[in-house]
């Protein structure tokens, strides 16, 4: 990739230095019938006469993300296997191991926070982010953390920093603390927290919290609430667009013996990466998609066009796209081109 394409992921830079890298499973595929050696498996009703078993498949994946940017960017995956656990936490949390070295390995130099849902706010995976020389943001839920906010809540005005801010309506206040133990079994991992509490102008309330080792202070607690909230980007610009928007991504397109699936699954999710891209730096491919709305229709018009045409560069692919060409056909020569499946060339 050429400098001033490099220059572009600065766009996704975090606090100046770093990237947030947004992590979460999914599923693609699940059937009563069709599997392979590496399809996970769940027996419901067990021991009943109607008892019966799912096979499916799932993966962790990784995205950049950014508060200010439409666009995000896969940059891996990992699939959770049949040896992960029986429960469907104990496989995400050992498949994000893996993830985390392999990601380490291809990226040894990435500055990256990793975001996380209340999945990834334990010891292992703290220690297992510390190890490959990252550093996090998670959602602790106070279901998961009763000494955790026990501590933070009896804190004193001198060991925390609370403060509240109101503009164009909308309040938000901001309390974190430093040197807080994660938990009774692990009393030594402290941890920065941060409670978010947000009313708006219809009085509704929202609060979150979260753990992290970044250095908060209260000029910059605002930003990286704004980066943990971007966590939801992994959900909906990665996982809702591959799996509505045109991608179908949990299409069964063949699934073969052993790893087939899982192949196919990396394929999409790269092609995906390749159109954010192309959407983050291309004035084309932003001009083709504005023109037609939505990814599902570029995607009808683009096959339409190799339907038809033989297109020889990207730039013809994207002039027929926002030019579309006016075919001057008589009924005798359009009969002779189906007859003889010609495909016409762009020009």
């Amino acid at each position: 990739m050429g400098g001033n394409h490099c220059k572009e992921m600065e766009k996704w830079k975090f606090l100046d230095k770093f990237y947030l890298l947004s992590l979460d499973g999914t599923g693609f595929f699940t059937s009563h019938k069709v599997h392979c050696d590496q399809c996970c498996e769940k027996v419901h009703k067990r021991g009943t006469k109607d008892e019966y078993t799912t096979y499916h498949h799932q993966m962790i994946v990784g995205s950049i993300v950014h508060p200010e940017m439409r666009q995000v960017l896969p940059i891996g995956f990992e699939p959770v296997e049949r040896g992960d656990g029986s429960k469907k936490n104990d496989c995400e949390r050992n498949s994000a191991k893996r993830w985390l070295g392999n990601f380490r390995q291809a990226h040894p130099q990435l500055p990256v926070v990793f975001l996380g849902d209340g999945l990834y706010s334990n010891a292992p995976f703290i220690r297992q982010v510390k190890k490959h020389r990252g550093k996090y943001i998670l959602v602790a839920r106070d279901d998961d953390h009763k000494a955790l906010n026990d501590y933070f809540w009896a804190a004193t005005s001198l060991d925390v920093t609370d403060f509240t801010d109101t503009s164009q309506g909308i309040t938000r206040r901001y309390r974190f603390m430093e040197h807080v133990p994660l938990n009774d079994a692990h009393p030594d991992l402290l941890v920065t927290v941060i409670y978010y509490e947000e009313v708006n102008k219809k009085q509704e309330t929202i609060k979150w919290t979260w753990v992290t080792d970044l250095e908060v202070t209260a000029q910059n607690v605002s930003r990286i609430v704004k980066g943990a909230r971007t966590r939801f980007k992994i959900e909906n610009e990665t996982f809702n667009t591959i799996k509505n928007q045109g991608y179908n991504f949990e299409h069964n397109y063949g699934h073969g013996y052993k790893t087939l699936s899982n192949v196919f699954a990396g394929l999409m999710l790269l092609s995906f990466l390749i159109d954010q891209c192309l959407e983050a730096i291309n004035v084309e491919f932003k001009a083709a998609l504005k023109k037609w709305v939505s990814r599902i229709h570029l995607w009808q018009k683009i096959r339409s066009i190799f339907f038809h045409f033989r297109v020889s560069t990207w730039e013809k692919l994207y002039g027929a796209i926002l030019d579309p060409p006016r075919l001057c056909v008589d009924t005798v020569s359009y009969t002779h081109l189906r007859a003889h499946e010609t495909v016409l060339d762009l020009v």
